[in-house]
């Protein structure tokens, strides 16, 4: 039986096309769809940590992800919604981070090194999602964006006071001051890291010294 030019299935191409505008303009395959929304937020945070929330606009991140206008608002329709997002992607990302290193070291101070050390180093942790994060704490005296706090941030905090109490390298009620120092030190050392960090550097052998008592000659 001869085909009509009916029964002739469309090339791939068209049929593609066909269900793009079933889809919607700027709405993508689901199978595409985890890793665009990835690539959007690996974009905004560059773009964020560069300029702030005030500083960014949607365009500019749209074009860094080399993604139409369209697709990006598919995923986030504001620039609230945006920032929100990648504020909290990269907290999870640091903090997966922190974890590898927990994962590799098991003493405290050994850890705390470590941790220190990956905060002002780029080859151990984006930096760009470490500026994201101080950018983010920085911009919401100037904004009305709520910051959500992962709970791996707690988790892994938790985790470090915890093992160092089982280990018996620090008693239960110095956790929360091991903690609020820790903090303290590592975004410390990233505000000074962003023009010297070799005074970064330095700053980490200083402290470790504090904590393991050779630092100081006296009593």
């Amino acid at each position: 039986m001869s085909r009509t030019k009916s029964d002739v299935p469309p090339p791939a191409d068209a049929r593609e096309s066909v269900a793009r505008q079933k889809r919607g303009a700027g709405r993508p395959a689901q199978g595409d769809s985890d890793h665009t929304r990835n690539t959007i937020l690996d974009a905004a945070i560059k773009e964020f940590s560069l300029r702030g929330f005030k500083g960014t606009t949607l365009r500019e991140v749209s074009s860094a992800a080399d993604l139409t206008a369209g697709t990006l608002h598919h995923y986030f329709p504001t620039k609230r919604s945006l920032y929100e997002a990648a504020f909290e992607y990269a907290v999870e990302e640091v903090y997966t981070g922190f974890n590898d290193i927990l994962n590799r070291h098991g003493d405290l101070r050994t850890r705390l090194r470590g941790l220190l050390q990956a905060m002002i180093d780029p080859s151990v942790m984006s930096q760009s999602r470490v500026s994201m994060i101080l950018r983010g704490w920085v911009d919401q005296r100037d904004t009305d964006v709520p910051l959500h706090i992962p709970p791996v941030v707690d988790r892994t905090l938790r985790r470090i006071g915890d093992d160092a109490v089982l280990q018996g390298e620090i008693d239960e009620g110095d956790v929360h001051a091991l903690l609020a120092m820790f903090r303290s030190m590592a975004w410390g050392l990233v505000v000074v890291s962003l023009n010297q960090e070799t005074q970064a550097r330095n700053a980490i052998e200083g402290l470790m010294r504090a904590l393991m008592g050779t630092l100081l000659t006296r009593n």
